[in-house]
Formats: C-alpha cells, structure tokens, sequence
C-alpha cells in the first residue's frame, strides 16, 4: 500500500520550460486530500523549489539541496539539515580550475555565483547556512577528470557528477558526506512511521538514483537517462512534457 510519493521536479514534473502542469498540481492536491503524503526532492533550493511549483502548495514536505534540508513548505520550518561550512566551501573555491565556468553556491533563499575573479573570503563573508554547492564547466569534458580528483581530495564531502536527462551540460554538486535525497526521504518516512515498501519515487537524473534504487518502488521517467531506467522498476510512459508522473499515478492509484 502507497503512503508516500516522491517527485523530483525537473525532468520529472517540470517541463522543458520549468513549468509544472496545471493538471499535475490539481491531481497531487486531490492525492494529499486523499491522505497521500506527497514530498518533493530536488537539486533546487528551498525559494527555487517553491517558485517553480506555484509555492509547493501540492506538497506536505520539501526536500531540497539534493537532500541536505528538508522543510513543511507551508511555515518554512526546517525539520532537518546538514550544512557545509565555510571552510569546506572555501577549500573548494581554492581549487578553481581554468576548465570551470563558475561555481553556484546555495543557501535557503538564492544561489549566489563565483566566477574565479572574487576575493574568497569578502565572498564568503556575508554568506551564511550554506546547503551544496555546483560546479559548472565550460567543457563537459573535464567533469569526470575532476570528479575524481575532488572525490581524492575531500574525502569529507560528497561529490555527485550531474546531468540532467534534457540536457548536456554537467556538472558536479558537492554536499556534506552522505547527503543525498533518499537519506533525507528515510529520514522523513522513520519520521512519520511510513516503511520504505509504502513510498514510491519518481526521477530522471543522477542525483534520483539512490532513491530510484532504494525506495519500495522507484520509477523512472520515459524521458530518463538510461542509468536512471536500469535501476528502476517500473517507467512513465510518457515523458516529462506530458504530465508523465501523473498519468503513471492515475493508472495505479486513480482519479477519485
């Protein structure tokens, strides 16, 4: 029996515009009527989530950073976080290499970005409750070579090399040591005394894998990298501009 649904946001309920269907967020409203509890896990920070889903009105929680907080959506309160501290982000920063085009440092409310120009500590100086953090590149090339390399040279931190299942660019996200999104989504379930065959899961990229893997049933959408899909056990058949996650819903859970 399903008690919780998860969903990523982009590639899975966002479209290729980063907009979420009408008809997507009626559906998941009438699912958390119904006594579903449904939650959000995404990449985004909290004010990036909320902006792209109407306010995350549909959802009970919010997982963002890629795991690192977990909030109640309606009073902001943040019920669990794991944040990296200045001198892991300054560490990183010192590593700037000529390959990168920028460095995306997050928090609750904005992404703030380092081009490689900045003085490092009038940079850091104001900022505060630091969740991941993003490195860009100009070529892609490069991604998997430095991947390694910072996984050898912090091996305090997470490293995840990401792309989006619409997209070619990578990247690499950087968090605290064992963040990710299903250890948040355990975190919740233990919480709210849901076991993990009663949560389904729904996500295209690599940052969906563990919860794809480990949640009671993980679904990959059409639109999915094919790493996402051999992991996974069931596939929407349809894709992320056409309301593929709810449709998959409607057929094994209903409209009523």
């Amino acid at each position: 029996m399903i008690k919780m649904i998860v969903t990523d946001l982009d590639g899975t309920i966002l479209d290729i515009e980063r907009k979420m269907s009408k008809a997507t967020e009626e559906y998941l409203i009438s699912l958390k009527e119904r006594g579903y509890v449904v939650v959000i896990a995404t990449g985004r920070n909290f004010a990036s989530a909320k902006k792209h889903t109407n306010g995350a009105r549909f959802a009970n929680y919010l997982i963002s950073d890629g795991g690192a907080c977990t909030y109640d959506p309606y009073t902001e309160e943040i019920l669990f976080k794991n944040n990296l501290s200045k001198e892991q982000v300054k560490s990183i920063l010192e590593y700037w290499d000529e390959t990168f085009a920028y460095v995306e440092i997050c928090d609750k409310d904005s992404y703030l970005r380092y081009t490689g120009e900045q003085d490092i500590e009038s940079f850091l100086a104001d900022i505060e409750d630091i969740t991941h953090l993003s490195i860009k590149f100009i070529l892609n090339e490069q991604a998997e070579k430095t991947f390694f390399e910072l996984q050898k040279e912090f091996p305090g931190l997470s490293f995840l090399l990401m792309q989006d299942s619409f997209k070619s660019d990578k990247s690499i996200e950087v968090s605290s040591k064992n963040v990710s999104k299903y250890a948040a989504i355990k975190k919740l379930a233990d919480l709210l005394n849901i076991k993990n065959d009663e949560i389904v899961a729904f996500g295209d990229s690599p940052n969906d894998l563990d919860m794809i893997k480990n949640c009671g049933f993980g679904v990959s959408m059409k639109n999915a990298l094919d790493e996402v899909k051999k992991v996974s056990d069931a596939t929407t058949v349809k894709d992320h501009n056409d309301d593929g996650m709810t449709d998959f819903l409607k057929n094994i859970l209903g409209s009523e």
